[in-house]
């Protein structure tokens, strides 16, 4: 995948979010696009391209906290920790298999809310860990059927390279 494609990718992702979150998101809760597109890149993707992924999620996650957030960069960590852990962990799973696309996408999930509290928490935010549980089920549900869509969506969209894992 070139730069360009996967910056599409990140855009559609970005414009569509606030849509989502209006249409279907429950207690103010939804899927978070840039970072399901994120984990679906470092699912697919080989070492060669994972750099400039990697930059453009962390360059769309600014934009997320400029737009969305009341602090700048958290949730721009947050989705980077989550590629990279994703992005480590994938060789242990057979990535054909949709049950370990939802065992990744939930570690994403989780490793993006814990971060975000974590960093909120040490910034000085009132909000508990009781707060985080109580949004953590919505934001599975929605992440995992986002991830899921988005995974079919660039598998049937990608061509195959001599190189990929997932033949």
């Amino acid at each position: 995948m070139n730069p360009i494609k996967a910056t599409v990718y990140y855009l559609i992702a970005f414009f569509i979010q606030p849509i989502l979150i209006n249409l279907f998101g429950i207690e103010s809760s939804a899927a978070n696009l840039v970072l399901c597109v994120g984990l679906v890149m470092c699912l697919f993707y080989g070492d060669r391209d994972n750099a400039y992924i990697f930059v453009i999620a962390f360059i769309f996650a600014l934009l997320q906290d400029v737009m969305y957030s009341y602090y700048l960069g958290v949730n721009a960590a947050a989705i980077i920790i989550s590629m990279l852990l994703v992005f480590v962990i994938k060789y242990f799973f057979n990535l054909e298999n949709p049950i370990s696309i939802l065992i990744l996408s939930a570690e994403g999930t989780i490793v993006y809310n814990l971060v975000i509290w974590i960093i909120y928490h040490f910034g000085g935010s009132p909000y508990s860990f009781l707060v985080y549980l109580k949004h953590l089920p919505y934001n599975y549900i929605f992440m995992v059927i986002a991830v899921g869509a988005c995974y079919f969506i660039m598998k049937k969209f990608r061509k195959k390279l001599k190189t990929d894992f997932l033949r």
